[in-house]
């Protein structure tokens, strides 16, 4: 963990790290390539343990009110490789996109949804059965309104598929 602020240390101070605009508390990468390219000299096993700590003490810090920040809670855990947090918190990222019409990041966390069930095969509780059901559905709805008609029936053919009969 001391090895991290450190690298953070370091990284605000040559301005590569700044403030969040939307929320003092949280840092960002001033350019995409930035980031890719500090993440890349990273190891793999050190970035993970990094992703696991910032999503535990963004998720306590955060615990009062989590729901404006679903995203960074779920981009954490996903690529920290902590499922089930990843797929609670993508969901919820998931509906707070699409009632922001931020329709193709709502695409992508859809997605991230459906794979993270996927890998749990046939395992699916009532409730991830349920957020299946809603992520196909969402997913297509989004789909036909960006006039991605192939996609969006493809979307409507399984879930009609995996709906229960009746």
């Amino acid at each position: 963990e001391e090895e991290l602020l450190d690298w953070v240390d370091r990284m605000l101070k040559l301005e590569i790290l700044v403030e969040d605009r939307q929320d003092g508390n949280l840092l960002e990468f001033d350019q995409d390539t930035i980031r890719e390219v500090a993440a890349a000299e990273i190891p793999e096993p050190r970035r993970l343990v990094w992703h696991r700590t910032i999503a535990r003490a963004a998720e306590r810090l955060y615990s009062a009110d989590l729901e404006p920040h679903v995203e960074l809670l779920a981009h954490h855990f996903f690529v920290a490789g902590l499922k089930d947090e990843a797929l609670k918190y993508s969901w919820r990222a998931s509906k707070r996109l699409r009632s922001n019409f931020r329709n193709d990041e709502a695409i992508a966390m859809l997605r991230r949804v459906l794979s993270l069930l996927g890998e749990k095969g046939d395992r699916l509780d009532t409730a991830e059965a349920g957020i299946r059901l809603e992520s196909y559905q969402a997913l297509g709805e989004i789909l036909l309104h960006l006039g991605e008609n192939r996609e969006a029936l493809e979307c409507f053919q399984y879930l009609a598929e995996l709906a229960p009969p009746g």
